[in-house]
C-alpha cells in the first residue's frame, strides 16, 4: 500500500471532504473521496452544497462569540485526532466527528471583534484564522458573499436568500471579502433601476476591508414590485465601476434581470442576493 493510500484508509471519508471543502485536498484525493462516496450512492456536489447549506443555517442561529469558542475548541479537537490518526491509522468506517467540518469551515464566514476589549479568542478575519495561540491559519476555500439584515423593532433580522421584503422595509448591507482585494455592490429592481451601494459614488475607491464590514448607509427598499437583487462584483485589482453597472443595465436591457448572469470584467467574480417583493 502506497503513502497515499495509507493517508486515505486513515482520513476517512468524512476528513477528506473536510479538506475538499477548505480546498486543501489533492485532485487524487478528491478523486478518491468522489469515488468513496460513489459506491454508498451519494453525490460529492451535494455532499459540499449540503455542507455549505448547514454552515448557512449556523451563521444564522448563533452568535459570533459563541461560534469562536466552539471553533477553537473544534480544531483543537481536530488537532488532536490528526495525532492519533498519525500513531494509529484506521482502516476506514465514517468519522465521528462531523461537528468538526461543520465548524471549522464556518470559520470562513465568522469574525470575532469585542470593542473596547483584548481579544483573547479565536479571530476570523476573511479567509485567515487566529488561533488562541497566534497561529494563523489560512481558510482555503471560503469565497466573497453578501449578508443581507433588516431593521425589525429593537432586533435586526438575517435575510435569506430569496426572502419576502416589502416597500419601506430597511436593509443593511454586510459583506465578506474572503481574500479579494476589490470589490462593488450593486443591485436591480423590478423597474429595471440599478442602484449602486459601495463604493458611494462611481469613481470612489473599490478597496475593500478584511472581515464581515456593514457598508455606511442602510437601503430602503421602494415600491418596485417583483424582487431587489444585489450583486457583489470582487476581484483582486480595482473594479471599473462603470462597466460593472453597465454590465447590469445590458441584463436588465436582455429581459434577464431577476435571474440572468451578467457580463462582467474579466478578472472579476461575483455572488447576488436576492429578496422578493410583496
Amino acid at each position: 500500500m502506497s503513502d497515499d493510500d495509507h493517508k486515505e484508509a486513515g482520513a476517512g471519508p468524512d476528513l477528506l471532504l473536510e479538506r475538499v471543502a477548505l480546498g486543501e485536498a489533492t485532485d487524487e484525493e478528491r478523486r478518491a473521496l468522489q469515488a468513496k462516496l460513489a459506491e454508498r450512492g451519494e453525490d460529492l456536489d451535494e455532499r459540499l452544497a449540503a455542507l455549505r447549506s448547514s454552515d448557512e443555517e449556523i451563521l444564522a442561529e448563533y452568535p459570533a462569540e459563541m461560534m469562536a469558542a466552539r471553533i477553537d475548541a473544534r480544531l483543537d479537537e481536530r488537532r488532536k485526532a490528526k495525532e492519533r490518526e498519525a500513531r494509529r491509522p484506521s482502516r476506514g468506517g465514517w468519522y465521528a466527528g462531523l461537528g468538526v467540518l461543520a465548524t471549522a469551515a464556518v470559520a470562513a464566514f465568522f469574525v470575532l471583534n469585542l470593542p473596547g476589549e483584548q481579544n483573547t479568542g479565536p479571530v476570523v478575519a476573511g479567509d485567515q484564522y487566529t488561533d488562541r495561540n497566534g497561529e494563523t491559519v489560512r481558510l482555503k476555500g471560503a469565497e466573497p458573499k453578501l449578508i443581507v439584515w433588516r431593521k425589525s423593532g429593537e432586533e435586526p433580522e438575517r435575510l435569506r436568500a430569496g426572502a419576502t421584503a416589502g416597500e419601506g422595509d430597511v436593509l443593511q448591507l454586510e459583506y465578506n471579502a474572503a481574500g479579494a482585494a476589490h470589490g462593488v455592490i450593486a443591485s436591480i429592481d423590478g423597474r429595471g433601476v440599478v442602484t449602486l451601494h459601495y463604493p458611494a459614488a462611481a469613481d470612489g475607491s473599490t478597496k475593500l476591508d478584511d472581515g464581515v464590514v456593514a457598508l455606511g448607509h442602510s437601503y430602503e427598499l421602494d415600491d418596485a414590485p417583483d424582487f431587489e437583487r444585489f450583486f457583489f462584483v470582487t476581484s483582486n485589482e480595482p473594479v471599473d465601476v462603470a462597466r460593472v453597472t453597465g454590465a447590469l443595465d445590458a441584463l436588465v436591457a436582455s429581459g434577464k434581470a431577476r435571474a440572468g448572469l451578467p457580463e462582467l470584467p474579466e478578472g472579476t467574480q461575483h455572488t447576488d442576493f436576492a429578496v422578493e417583493k410583496q
